[in-house]
């Protein structure tokens, strides 16, 4: 029986997304990816919590659902009244030219 990781490294995270690892690595530097480092020195390797990776997903999908229903919901309404013609108005009168 294999149990599920509590971690995932950036590798990892990259495979889930579908990005690359560099992408991960700037959301964690970013701050917006909270991830605990583990590297020595100047070699950086981060660890990154599988509730924080659901977080960022369940974040950046909740706007997207909302800006479609929204999209949805303006398609389905009546389109607006159309304003009522108004005569057009110059700026001065041009004598017409012989």
């Amino acid at each position: 029986m294999s149990e599920t990781p509590t971690h995932l490294s950036t590798q990892q995270c990259a495979a889930r997304f579908s990005c690359s690892t560099k992408q991960i690595v700037r959301l964690i530097k970013t701050g917006r990816l909270p991830a605990i480092d583990i590297g020595i020195g100047r070699e950086r390797c981060y660890r990154v919590p599988v509730g924080s990776l659901d977080a960022l997903v369940a974040s950046r999908v909740q706007p997207a659902i909302a800006i479609a229903a929204a999209a949805a919901a303006a398609a389905s309404s009546p389109p607006p009244a159309a304003r009522a013609a108004r005569p057009r108005r110059c700026a001065g009168t041009f004598a017409a030219v012989v």
